[in-house]
């Protein structure tokens, strides 16, 4: 089941909707609401989880998903910690249909506690399918900030990675390291140290291996990044993942070998890939095809995008710019003005 259009709405903040596909790379410039949209999305999954906060204040979310054949919407609203509304369909079929007065489900009237949504009670695999394929997505459904990897990561989540996976992926890691992103690292390997355990690598030239510790920042988020897709690999979680700030800091030699890398592995892991970034880099080895352009106008945020903003995309594409270019420019502003 994969995300195919996402809306949301809370107080002083709304996204009127933007269209996903299998690879999406979110762009705009500095406070468009990138990683806001991020955010709101894995709140949404945590609240499908069950985690709904009483300070919630009118939140509003539509989600809507590829399954198959099928297509299902998903749809609630929360005042202060209340459902106020909730409803689920598939191909047009009411399976959830909830207002503050009468809760059915697939027909049937029942009670469910007002600070809950249909969707957090009524798990079950066999007697509810739908809401169960809904639970098992949010449950799925990953977040990193690129930016965000740092030494809590080092000795502690990256340990439990690596333990996880086989040696031959710690190898293939070291291979992707070395021969795709230019690297010189040959090997990656868990250490024990008294009552602790390290990982180290070893760098060709080098004597001896280096705790991650001196490693530079921008290669120990690259080795972390890949280390959990191999991680993501072994528990075949083909989910959805969230990546605020992706390639940020990196320098243009790594930041487009590493996004290419990533974009690679999601497709061939059958993952959803949902990443934001400001990097003009790894703009310009992403396809068009899977940006969003977020425009915000006060506190509504738009999304723009090849599907639904064909004539702007085709017509870009004739410049003869960089992709960087379509934001850096004033081609949006030009083109949106002269269709009003």
């Amino acid at each position: 089941m994969k995300l195919k259009g996402f809306s949301y709405k809370e107080r002083n903040w709304q996204l009127t909707g933007i269209d996903f596909t299998i690879l999406n790379l979110i762009v705009g410039k500095s406070t468009a609401g990138k990683s806001k949209t991020l955010r709101s999305l894995y709140n949404v999954a945590n609240i499908i989880k069950g985690c709904i906060e009483k300070d919630y204040d009118n939140v509003e979310a539509l989600l809507e998903f590829e399954d198959d054949d099928a297509t299902i919407e998903f749809s609630f609203k929360i005042v202060d910690g209340i459902v106020i509304n909730e409803n689920l369909t598939k191909n047009g079929d009411v399976v959830i249909s909830r207002n503050d007065e009468i809760t059915l489900l697939y027909n049937e009237q029942i009670q469910p506690p007002i600070d809950k949504l249909v969707v957090n009670v009524r798990v079950d695999e066999k007697e509810y399918p739908l809401i169960y394929k809904l639970s098992v997505w949010a449950n799925a459904l990953e977040f990193i900030g690129f930016n965000k990897i740092d030494d809590s990561w080092k000795n502690g989540r990256l340990v439990k990675m690596l333990n996880t996976i086989s040696d031959a992926q710690k190898q293939s890691i070291s291979d992707t390291l070395a021969e795709v992103l230019d690297y010189d690292i040959n090997e990656i390997k868990i250490e024990d140290k008294a009552i602790f355990k390290i990982v180290s690598v070893k760098e060709k030239g080098i004597d001896g291996y280096l705790p991650v510790e001196t490693l530079s920042t921008g290669l120990f988020r690259t080795l972390t990044i890949l280390v959990y897709m191999e991680y993501l690999r072994t528990k075949n979680n083909n989910g959805t993942i969230l990546i605020d700030d992706f390639c940020e800091g990196l320098d243009y030699n790594h930041s487009t070998k590493l996004g290419k890398e990533i974009y690679r592995l999601c497709d061939e892991m059958d993952i959803q890939l949902i990443t934001a970034s400001n990097d003009s880099f790894l703009m310009d080895v992403v396809p068009l095809k899977y940006w969003n352009i977020l425009i915000r106008n006060g506190n509504v945020v738009e999304s723009y995008n090849q599907s639904k903003n064909y004539g702007m995309f085709e017509e870009f594409m004739y410049t003869g710019l960089s992709n960087f270019d379509l934001l850096a420019s004033n081609f949006i502003y030009n083109y949106t003005t002269q269709k009003q």
